[in-house]
């Protein structure tokens, strides 16, 4: 069994970008996420298709059949950056900045992908081992047909 870790639900459905800080744990037959409104969310084993670590990030990949259709969640055990870019974009200051704001620039798609990525890596490295234990308590989980 894995102790329970504190991680950010984030459910991979097109228009659907929450984040859901709360508490992750593994119990007999389900993964159960409790949010911080106590709002408890299940999985069960028996349901789960898939799970695996998201390389080179803290982010735990679990899909698995919920009414008849797969469904993918996220779990990462790291605060998620910002799921959605600021639409208006951030000015970041250029090598003109004093000149005023012919000076400045928006920041760019590809320089905040390329943030994000770099903060998720480095994230990832305390929490490897961590969720490596939990995609073999869930993985041992399926083995055993969902009692843990």
């Amino acid at each position: 069994m894995v102790d329970e870790s504190k991680v950010w639900m984030v459910h991979l459905r097109r228009g659907e970008v929450d984040e859901i800080p709360g508490v992750l744990t593994l119990e007999v037959e389900a993964i159960v996420f409790k949010d911080r409104n106590g709002v408890r969310t299940a999985i069960p084993i028996e349901s789960v298709r898939k799970v695996r670590r998201r390389s080179g990030s803290p982010i735990l990949l679990v899909s698995y059949e919920e009414e008849n259709r797969l469904v993918r969640t996220a779990f990462y055990f790291a605060q998620p950056p910002p799921l959605t870019p600021d639409p208006v974009g951030t000015s970041v200051p250029g090598p003109l900045a004093a000149l005023g704001s012919r000076g400045s620039r928006r920041t760019s798609r590809r320089r905040v992908v390329r943030g994000n990525v770099s903060y998720l890596s480095s994230a990832s490295l305390n929490k490897k081992a961590e969720i490596a234990a939990w995609v073999e308590a869930v993985r041992a989980g399926m083995a055993k047909g969902g009692s843990a």
